[in-house]
Order: C-alpha cells, then structure tokens, then sequence
C-alpha cells in the first residue's frame, strides 16, 4: 500500500505536467523549462524509489549467495564517500570533519553492502543539516569490530520517532523537512543489511542540535594490526 502511494503520487505529477505541455498551456520559454525541471525531478525520484525497493527485495538471496571473505579499506571508504558527495557538501557550505584508521580489513559479506550503509546515513546527514553547518565523520576498529560515526548539526529527530526512522517509508512528519526529497526506504535498508551481517545501528538526536549514527560492524579480521 505505502509503495503504491509513494509510485502514484510522482507518477500524477509527472502526468500532469506533460499534459499541460502537450496542449501548450504555458506562458513563455522559461515556465516550459520550469515545467520540464520539475518532470525531471520526478522521475529521478521515481528512479531512486525503484531501485531502493528491489535493493529491498533481493538483500536476502544476495546474502545467501555470499560464500567468500572480502578486503577493504577504511581509507578508500572515506576517500569514496569525499568523492561522491563533494557537490552537495560544496552546494550546502557544510563543514566535514574526517577522522579514520587507515586500516586494511576482512569482511565476509560485500563491501558494496558496507558502502552503501555509510553512504545513506552520510547523506541523510547531508540532507538534514541546514547550509553552513557541521558533519563529522569517524571510522575505527574496536574489538573486531568495524565501527563508523557520524554525527551533524542538523535538525534532529525527536525522541518519539527515533524508534520509527528505521520503518519503510517513514518520513518525519516537520514542516521543515517536508521539502527534503527521499524515498524514506534509505534507512530501511540500511537496518536490514545490518541485521543481516550481524551489525547495530544506534542513534542520538535531539531537534534542533542535531543527530549522532553510531554502526558496529563485525569484521573477520585485521591486515597488517
């Protein structure tokens, strides 16, 4: 029910808009484009949806099939996610403190996994912290566990929903986010890929002061301790 809302309402959107351009209702050249922007925001939208939602369906049998140790670097991780992120972080003026072990480590699930567990948390942070604020990002080994921390001067989460940002869909419900795209499936997934490997997520917020991720992720073992 919640997937078929969230396909329905860009969908509708996207409908409109070509209908208004196809019987030529708009004023000038600049409210075209204006039109076009938006119909190409949506199905962008449309796009992200579809691929976190068979992200969701087919973690269990990618997790089945995994048979094999992995190596990875803590290094390369944060250098990925300085690469994939520099625009929105220059766009925002947001200052990002980096602090990790240059470690080599052995995991026994896939690294993209990993990625893309810190990539949605960091860009959850990047959405909800207002321009010019703060992000900090930390990774270091601890009793064979990977453990990465990222905390941010954004809006924050309050206390009753800070069980609920796990659930498919869910969306805090503030006038001041409202505007924030997502498909609210980014920590949904996030949750189930940990509760796959065996990891924890916890967090920290208050509204207003801003939210604090903490992820332990178990690890096989060290390269070079």
């Amino acid at each position: 029910s919640n997937a078929s809302h969230e396909l329905k309402t860009p969908l509708t959107i996207i409908s409109g808009f070509l209908e208004t351009i196809s019987l030529k209702r708009f004023k000038n050249e600049t409210q075209l484009f204006y039109f076009i922007d938006i119909i190409e925001k949506e199905v962008n939208r449309l796009k992200k949806l579809v691929y976190d939602l068979l992200s969701l369906a087919t973690l269990e049998n990618t997790y089945m099939q995994i048979n094999r140790i992995e190596e990875l670097s803590t290094k390369k991780i944060i250098l990925n996610l300085q690469k994939i992120f520099s625009e929105l972080i220059l766009e925002k003026n947001l200052k990002v403190t980096w602090n990790y072990e240059d470690k080599e480590i052995f995991i026994n699930f896939k690294k993209e996994w990993l990625e893309i567990i810190i990539q949605n948390i960091f860009e959850n942070s990047i959405k909800y912290t207002p321009e010019y604020g703060a992000i900090d990002v930390k990774i270091y080994i601890e009793n064979f566990k990977m453990i990465v921390v990222i905390s941010d001067t954004g809006i924050g989460i309050a206390k009753e929903n800070q069980n609920k940002i796990f659930e498919r869909f869910y969306r805090e419900d503030l006038s001041h986010s409202k505007a924030i795209e997502g498909t609210g499936l980014g920590l949904s997934i996030v949750k189930h890929m940990l509760d796959l490997v065996q990891g924890e997520i916890y967090l920290e917020s208050e509204i207003n002061i801003g939210s604090k991720f903490i992820v332990e992720i178990p690890i096989s073992s060290i390269k070079n301790i």
